[in-house]
C-alpha cells in the first residue's frame, strides 16, 4: 500500500500535467480541485478504486479524472464539460 505522501505526490504530478495540457478549458475543474486538500482528493481516488476493482488494470492517469469527478462528489461533472469543450474546439463546421 502506498503512503499518503507518495499518493499526494502522484496526485500533484498528475494534476499539473493534466490541467496544464487542457489550458483555460480546465479552469472549472482546477478551481474545484484547489478548493479541497490533497488528502481529500487521495481519499476520493482510493474510494473509487475500492468500488471499481474491474478498472485496476486501466492506466492510472485515465482513472484519476474519473475518480475526482464521480457523481455525488464535489467536482461532479467538471471533467465532462472540460473534455467536451476541448474536443469541440478543434472541429471545423462542414
Amino acid at each position: 500500500m502506498r503512503s499518503l505522501r507518495s499518493n499526494r505526490s502522484r496526485l500533484l504530478g498528475w494534476s499539473n500535467g493534466f490541467l496544464q495540457s487542457r489550458g483555460p478549458g480546465a479552469n472549472e475543474l482546477m478551481n474545484c480541485l484547489n478548493g479541497m486538500d490533497a488528502e481529500q482528493a487521495v481519499a476520493m481516488i482510493d474510494k473509487y478504486y475500492k468500488e471499481h476493482p474491474e478498472r485496476w488494470s486501466r492506466p492510472f492517469g485515465e482513472e484519476i479524472p474519473e475518480a475526482l469527478t464521480v457523481a455525488g462528489g464535489p467536482c461532479q461533472g467538471k471533467l465532462l464539460r472540460t473534455c467536451a469543450a476541448r474536443s469541440t474546439a478543434g472541429r471545423q463546421s462542414p
